[in-house]
């Protein structure tokens, strides 16, 4: 799992799980686009009853190395699945 904490925006250690990934690969090639892996986050957020930077920062450093920059579902779209995943997945251990 990706365990990011501390710093200013993390007092609590967050966990970024496979759960996050599953939902946002689901989507088929043509659905992902940003509105759907927006979707996708949310949907997630609200069963793990995560506030939202609490997921939206572990998984942005997951995906891109960086804390801040551009809408998340937006940079995940222009990534695209091909290029997205395998990073992902590389940096959230089970």
């Amino acid at each position: 799992h990706r365990i990011v904490h501390g710093g200013e925006y993390f007092s609590d250690s967050v966990k970024v799980d496979d759960d996050v990934v599953r939902k946002v690969e689901e989507l088929a090639e043509e659905d992902f686009k940003q509105d759907q892996i927006f979707a996708c986050i949310k949907a997630t957020q609200k069963e793990a009853k995560a506030r939202g930077k609490m997921l939206y920062m572990p998984l942005r450093i997951a995906t891109t190395g960086i804390m801040h920059g551009p809408d998340l579902a937006a940079s995940m779209e222009l990534l695209g699945k091909d290029k997205l995943f395998p990073y992902l997945k590389d940096h959230v251990k089970t």
